[in-house]
């Protein structure tokens, strides 16, 4: 499974878009997944952490860094280099809405420096990742419900 897009709405429920390995044309589809309940505490916290890298990438203060909600990354599959883009808002003091702030895309590999994501944020991705798969393979009553976490 290839991960396309991890989204937390403000309910904390998890949207999830994915790549399946092979379906029975020998093509990979595009799964889309939508849960009703509320994903984990663990899930939640693994995609707060990433607010620090978007800080980062976006070229704000530091001060600015608890004013960030990541709301969710879409994830790109570049021959052998993983492409991401997180999706936040930022806390306006002066406002009564957040901005809304799409980060540029970065990757984990490259030789240019200013298209490489932050240092530390392949392994805190890595950690959403697998608190994404293990939400949908353990914790979901809705997979439960069709068989789809088998």
């Amino acid at each position: 499974m290839k991960l396309l897009k991890v989204k937390i709405d403000n309910q904390f429920k998890l949207e999830v878009k994915y790549q399946s390995e092979v379906t029975d044309e020998l093509k990979p589809a595009i799964i889309s997944i939508n849960f009703p309940e509320p994903c984990p505490p663990t899930l939640i916290d693994a995609l707060t952490r990433m607010k620090v890298y978007v800080n980062q990438i976006c070229e704000f203060p530091k001060k600015d860094i608890n004013k960030i909600e990541v709301r969710g990354i879409s994830i790109s599959y570049h021959e052998e280099r993983i492409g991401i883009i997180f999706t936040s808002i930022l806390r306006l003091e002066n406002s009564v809405t957040p901005m809304n702030i799409n980060t540029p895309l970065k990757y984990d590999t490259g030789e240019d420096e200013k298209v490489l994501l932050p240092e530390g944020c392949m392994s805190s991705f890595l950690e959403l990742t697998e608190e994404v798969s293990k939400f949908m393979k353990e914790g979901s009553r809705q997979l439960k419900l069709f068989d789809l976490a088998a």
